[in-house]
């Protein structure tokens, strides 16, 4: 699997709490009510398959999910 990460943009983020519910490992809601990512390294494919549901079903599109692969593609198409 190749390597990923998480990051939600909590700027956008409007506390909906939807990512921390659908998992702890990954997110949580802050001081604030916002949500903010926990552990921001994706450590395998079923993970992956959690995390890019979640980015998915986030209201406001606050939680983008970058792959290894994706940084070498934009890399070399440059």
């Amino acid at each position: 699997m190749a390597k990923a990460w998480i990051r939600l943009d909590g700027d956008r983020c409007r506390g909906t709490g939807l990512c921390a519910a659908m998992s702890e490992r990954h997110f949580e809601m802050d001081g604030s009510g916002t949500g903010r990512v926990v552990v921001a390294e994706v450590a395998s494919e079923e993970d992956l398959l959690d995390v890019l549901a979640i980015a998915e079903c986030c209201p406001t599109e606050s939680i983008t999910v970058t792959t290894a692969d994706a940084i070498l593609d934009e890399d070399s198409a440059g």
